[in-house]
């Protein structure tokens, strides 16, 4: 029944893609509205897009032309996704052509200030579902939800385009699986990337089945250290100080560095962090949020977007759209799996480690028995 269910929702997002024919080319025309599906997102000031079925998003979305010239430029789809446990389906914005940039941007209602005197203005909170279809060794799918100041012309922006905030994933399955996160404050060239201690992107647990899954990520300018906390279907990753895993951006997806390496780029770090990161991030005002997607195989859904100034804001919005029925992981399973993923990769090291011992030995004992001319 479960895979009879699958079926039919993957056939409605087939036709909605490609284009539906025969019998359903026969069904009365759906007529597009430009009003959004209300939802509370508990604050006037927040930005809330539940999307929705017939919703005309370009009345509120700009489309970028800014990868036209080079011919990498596509456009969304509305299609149904799987997304609330009391729902078989909802509706969100999907990709449509394969490694291809979909990149709309919209203004807020208001400008927020994110250097201001009052809570509102030291606060950050992103949250968006993304729903990825069935994918396979190869396939790839890269998803950014940033803010972007006054000077931002949303009919040129790509992923090159200067930003305040960044929030999204990279996956690449079965292994990679990160979570991005970056911030560009104010009088910095490049934007700062969250790495953590094996100087790399945080490998976030990222789903790759077709079903929506929620990602939330809360950030607090007013402590130096910045608390903050990332969340995937409500399992939180991280509630410790951001400063401590702030590098700058060309420095945060580094890796198979040596032991030497690996220590010297540490102390490196400690001390960029110590000298060169300003005390006090300050970020310039936002006027708008944009969303940039490119799969290689095309059918990921992005719905709920929401972009506010507080975590009480980020819960309301989520009450709102999934009320008590947002997916919620099993942790204890959960945590039992990563613990089962992380044992399997130390023991293919040090399967690689044995590996590599035995053909240095080898070597070894034939250059001993061999004349090193005769090489």
């Amino acid at each position: 029944m479960q895979k009879t269910l699958i079926a039919a929702v993957a056939a409605v997002v087939c036709a909605a893609l490609l284009g539906a024919s025969g019998a359903a080319a026969t069904e009365s025309p759906v007529v597009a509205t430009t009003t959004a599906p209300e939802f509370d997102a508990g604050s006037s000031s927040a930005f809330a897009e539940p999307f929705g079925e017939n919703y005309d998003f370009t009345s509120r979305w700009t489309y970028s032309t800014g990868y036209d010239a080079a011919g990498e430029s596509a456009k969304f789809a509305i299609v149904p996704a799987i997304w609330r446990q009391d729902k078989v389906q909802a509706f969100g914005i999907a990709s449509t052509e394969p490694g291809k940039h979909h990149t709309i941007t919209a203004r807020l209602s208001e400008p927020w200030s994110m250097s201001g005197t009052t809570a509102a203005g030291k606060t950050l909170a992103i949250f968006f579902t993304a729903q990825a279809p069935g994918r396979v060794h190869g396939d790839t799918s890269s998803l950014r939800v940033r803010l972007y100041g006054k000077d931002t012309d949303p009919l040129t922006v790509t992923r090159e385009t200067p930003y305040i905030a960044s929030f999204g994933y990279d996956l690449a399955p079965p292994a990679e699986r990160h979570t991005e996160l970056s911030l560009w404050p104010r009088g910095l060239s490049a934007p700062l990337a969250w790495r953590d201690h094996k100087h790399g992107r945080p490998r976030v647990q990222c789903a790759i089945e077709m079903r929506s899954h929620s990602y939330a990520f809360f950030i607090d300018f007013s402590v130096q250290d910045l608390p903050h906390f990332v969340e995937f279907d409500q399992y939180r990753y991280s509630q410790r100080g951001l400063r401590r895993f702030l590098a700058p951006a060309a420095r945060a997806r580094t890796g198979g560095q040596s032991a030497t390496e690996f220590d010297a780029e540490t102390k490196a770090l400690e001390q960029w962090r110590s000298e060169e990161l300003p005390a006090v991030l300050a970020l310039d005002d936002v006027y708008f949020v944009g969303i940039d997607l490119v799969d290689s195989r095309v059918g990921t859904v992005v719905d709920n977007v929401f972009v506010g100034r507080s975590a009480a804001e980020l819960a309301t919005f989520r009450a709102a759209v999934f009320g008590a029925q947002e997916q919620q992981i099993d942790r204890e399973a959960f945590e039992a799996h990563l613990a089962e993923e992380a044992q399997k990769r130390r023991e293919v090291q040090a399967e690689m480690e044995r590996i590599k011992e035995k053909q240095e030995r080898e070597y070894a004992e034939y250059l001993a028995k061999h004349d090193k001319s005769e090489l």
